[in-house]
């Protein structure tokens, strides 16, 4: 059996993840920490056995924010069958076999291949960890012994080790030997000396409990007799605590309604008179007061409707065009700065070009010069200057030329003897050369002959070429034609620049810098003609608003002449106040702001003249209408709102003095319905009547609250009354005293106590009767001593049988284990043996000691016990590994080889023994398929030199 693919959609940290196709024989998976190698391992677990634990909060699995874990494995069958294995966890586990074109539903069991191998013995055996080389647990391997003593393994089965602990657990429940713990056996026989003792104290109870049901029938029939007694007493005492009550009570009803009969006939009145009529002169004085105020704020709102005029419905009318106007405010104000900012620049520009023209023009500036200078076209300038550098240039060459030809000419004879010079030095230093036997004369004649050399091609080179020129007055005559083409460019400039009074100096000899000066010049007057028509734009616009916010104000009622003589004084409070108005546009703008006085310059190009005009008129400040419109237009705003407010008030308060006048016209009648009552009554004065009125009332409302609680206390009220009459008429009122009542009470009492006693002693007397009873006669108790006695020879029988049971397991496990255990530890002897290279040959385990190893040392021919302390860590974990393969092939299920899972189990291994190590993992890869988890670099280049594996990276 072995692996082709594996998938994981969704398991742990393993997301959208598949494998290559694997190969048979050895795996290597190659990862970093945490990359996900022990997920991979858990999700073939999950594959062969599924889901554990089976509920998606508890499983490990689950990848975070993710509702479900998905795997899926493709497995290739011993018998060539390929199969599918998918397995999918949300709420509930789901599990598909996939075999050729049949579909089988395992939910969450294991494969049937593996199903005969335990989870945790998988676990143990096929998947080799550097952690789990050690000996098993104690569970695996009990588990492991079942599986290699029979042969296979079923669900069902447990292991014989706790089997027999059961079955000896179970006999000793029964019955132990010891005095230890507490065995059915011995529970028994303590129940039957209890029994027995029992048995005696029951014959003893009966004798009593015949005597107590005597006494219990005396007791019965006083209890009877003083019963009936109590019960006539009773009878009596509730007739009369019935009757005299409602007697009296009903006498008094009758004594109270004499004395109050007059009340009932002024129930019309208050229940207190005086306190009305003093309640309604409060409330007549204060509706008064609330009249007259009522009156002073109808005559406040009715100002305030009448504040709003004529001229504020014409404001309102005109408010879109006032908020439009209003909206232009920061915009005059940014006018007003810019104009400032432009008159700035118009003097700074106008300083600066007189300052530059006091530079390149004689006399300085002047308005006059301004058309000569703007008809001044730069670009021929430039063109003109740059020719007569030009030309400049080349007649200074020509000069030059013409000097040199004539230092030439008078050079010409001088130079004549120079070639016979430079030859008689160059044939004196050849035949001082030639002739010389020293070296230092041989070097100076060289030296001779050299320079002889030198000066013969200087001259033929320079001196010769001055003779060979053309004539000088050629030059000469080239010289005056440049000189003559200098004197026009020069005149050409001049004629550009007529009417500009450049210095003659700067004519004279013009460059680059007076074009530079011209512009200058230029740009400074443009840029004031710029700034002039700028300033011209914004004088009007501001003019412009000026006239709308007049036209405005005219509109609403407020003419040129009342601004003219008003206008003056709200700006004059504006700025000494710090606001306009009602001070509404004191945090928008700046206080003081105003179109002042406008200067400008003025510049006539068209007569050649610049000259700067100051116009110190003063102006309408456009702002501060513009302030006076909003405050006007937001005081009838106010107005307007105070006025629809004051209508809706007005409306109110009308018919709030409706209701006050009213409400005083009642109480006036009410007041005057009981003054007219009261006098009706007798007595001296007003007092004396509503006291003598509120006492008979008083005594009526007695009565009726007597009457009252009779009816609640007694619902048979007319019976009792018809009892109490006829008792009168037959004159026995006597025999209902109160004498004859208390000597009722007192008799009554006495039994009473008498009862208490009979009921004492009878209900003793039936505690201990019930006690008796209940504590069971002699024929229960010899009855259940009979059925113990037979229950402990049963558990005697029973218990022989069980270890009997034991003894048998443990002894036919015992044989069947030496004749197959050892085939096991041979086969890890011969693994330890090939990776050690023959030191460590055998394993064997210690009789009775089943988790117990020992191993044979060749070196020293002695056992030694496999544990830490005796061997060293690598030793222990090739024992160990050794072990575990020997186990692997004897687990695997029947036709199918498992993969084995090997985890870092190499990285503690020296040199040789690592080799030995490959060479088997080479053996064991022949027969099944090897997965290899590691993180060691070096550990997969070893790998994939000496053994074909296939390499699987997580993580990358």
């Amino acid at each position: 059996m072995r692996f082709q693919k594996l998938k994981a959609q969704a398991f742990g940290c393993l997301k959208d993840w598949e494998s290559p196709p694997l190969k048979p024989g050895l795996i290597l998976v190659f990862g970093r920490n945490e990359s996900g190698k022990s997920t991979l391992f858990n999700l073939i677990t999950t594959l062969f056995y599924g889901w554990y634990p089976a509920n998606r909060e508890a499983n490990p699995y689950i990848p975070w924010g993710e509702a479900e874990a998905v795997c899926e494995g493709e497995l290739l069958i011993e018998e060539g069958e390929v199969v599918t294995v998918s397995r999918r966890l949300r709420n509930t586990p789901i599990g598909m076999l996939i075999q050729a074109d049949r579909v089988i539903e395992l939910r969450n069991r294991t494969l049937p291949y593996v199903e005969v191998l335990p989870r945790e013995v998988f676990r143990e055996v096929y998947a080799v960890e550097l952690n789990d080389l050690k000996f098993p647990q104690q569970r695996a391997w009990e588990t492991m012994q079942q599986l290699l003593l029979g042969g296979q393994f079923g669900s069902f089965l447990r292991p014989i080790s706790q089997v027999a602990e059961e079955l000896e657990e179970e006999a000793n429940r029964l019955w132990r030997p010891d005095r230890r713990g507490k065995p059915r056996a011995r529970e028994i026989g303590e129940r039957l000396r209890e029994l027995r003792t029992l048995r005696e104290e029951a014959r003893i109870r009966e004798e009593r409990l015949r005597q107590a049901q005597m006494e219990l029938a005396e007791r019965q029939r006083m209890l009877e007799e003083n019963i009936t007694k109590k019960s006539r007493l009773i009878a009596y005492i509730d007739r009369c605590e019935r009757l005299n009550p409602v007697r009296k009570k009903l006498k008094r009803i009758q004594e109270l309604k004499e004395m109050s009969a007059y009340a009932a006939n002024y129930d019309d009145l208050p229940e207190d008179p005086g306190g009305r009529l003093k309640n309604i002169e409060a409330q007549l004085e204060e509706l008064r007061f609330q009249r007259t105020r009522l009156e002073g704020k109808r005559l406040q709102l009715e100002g305030v409707i009448q504040a709003f005029t004529e001229r504020d419905q014409v404001l309102l009318g005109r408010a879109a065009e006032i908020k439009l106007l209003i909206k232009s405010y920061d915009r005059i104000r940014a006018d007003q700065e810019e104009l400032k900012n432009l008159e700035f620049d118009i003097k700074s520009k106008g300083e600066q070009l007189k300052q530059h023209a006091s530079e390149v023009l004689v006399g300085g500036w002047r308005p006059e010069l301004a058309k000569a200078l703007g008809a001044v076209d730069t670009a021929v300038l430039k063109v003109a200057i740059d020719s007569f550098r030009q030309a400049q240039e080349r007649y200074q060459e020509q000069i030059n030329r013409v000097e040199a030809l004539k230092v030439s000419a008078r050079q010409r004879r001088s130079a004549g003897f120079v070639p016979w010079f430079s030859g008689a030095f160059s044939m004196l230093g050849m035949l001082g050369f030639t002739l010389a036997n020293a070296v230092e004369a041989k070097f100076l004649s060289a030296l001779v002959m050299v320079t002889g050399v030198i000066l013969l091609l200087t001259w033929w080179l320079f001196g010769r070429r001055s003779i060979e020129h053309p004539e000088l007055k050629l030059e000469e005559k080239r010289l005056q034609q440049l000189y003559e083409e200098v004197e026009e460019a020069r005149a050409r400039i001049k004629m550009l620049l007529s009417g500009v009074p450049v210095v003659p100096q700067r004519l004279e000899s013009p460059d680059s810098t007076l074009l530079l000066d011209i512009s200058r010049l230029k740009e400074l007057l443009q840029d004031i003609k710029e700034s002039l028509g700028r300033k011209d734009v914004i004088v009007e616009r501001i003019i412009q608003t000026e006239r709308r916010a007049l036209k405005l104000l005219g509109e609403c009622g407020l003419d040129e002449n009342w601004v003219g003589n008003n206008f003056e004084s709200f700006y004059d409070n504006r700025n000494n106040d710090g606001h306009s108005g009602a001070g509404v546009l004191s945090n928008n703008h700046d206080k003081g702001s105003s179109a002042g006085a406008f200067t400008g310059v003025y510049n006539d190009a068209m007569h050649g003249g610049y000259r700067e005009v100051i116009n110190s008129a003063r102006q309408r400040d456009a702002l501060g209408m513009i302030d006076l419109l909003q405050v006007m237009l937001q005081e009838a705003e106010r107005r307007y709102q105070d006025a629809q407010n004051a209508k809706g008030q007005l409306e109110d308060l009308k018919l709030e003095l409706s209701k006050v006048d009213g409400t005083i016209a009642q109480l006036e009648r009410e007041k005057s319905y009981i003054l007219l009552r009261l006098n009706e009554l007798p007595g001296k004065d007003i007092d004396a009547k509503i006291e003598g009125l509120m006492k008979a009332r008083i005594l009526a409302r007695q009565a009726d609250s007597i009457l009252e609680d009779l009816r609640r206390d007694y619902p048979d009220l007319e019976d009792i009354e018809r009892e109490v009459m006829e008792l009168t008429q037959k004159d026995e009122e006597r025999a209902f005293d109160d004498d004859t009542l208390a000597r009722a009470k007192a008799e009554r009492d006495q039994i009473e106590q008498e009862l208490n006693v009979l009921n004492n002693e009878i209900g003793t007397l039936k505690k201990e009767i019930e006690i008796a009873m209940g504590q069971g006669n002699m024929d229960e108790i010899e009855g259940e001593i009979a059925l113990l006695e037979a229950e402990l020879k049963r558990i005697a029988r029973q218990r022989d049988r069980l270890l009997l049971m034991r003894n048998v397991i443990l002894e036919a496990e015992k044989r069947f284990r030496e004749e197959h255990q050892p085939d096991v530890l041979k086969k890890a002897g011969r693994y330890l043996s090939a990776i050690t290279d023959g030191r460590y040959t055998h394993l064997f385990t210690k009789e009775g000691q089943q988790a117990t190893l020992l191993v044979k040392c060749v070196d020293i021919d002695e056992l030694i016990e496999v544990k830490e302390g005796f061997l060293s860590r690598g030793t222990l974990e090739q024992v160990y590994l050794s072990l575990r393969l020997a186990f692997m092939e004897h687990l695997d299920p029947v036709g199918n080889s498992m993969p084995a899972f090997l985890d870092e189990v190499f990285v503690n291994w020296d040199g040789f023994r690592l080799d030995n190590g490959f060479a088997l993992l080479k053996e064991l890869a022949e027969k099944r398929q090897v997965f290899i988890f590691t993180c060691h670099d070096w550990l997969v280049e070893r790998l994939t030199d000496k053994l074909d594996a296939q390499v699987v990276e997580l993580g990358m």
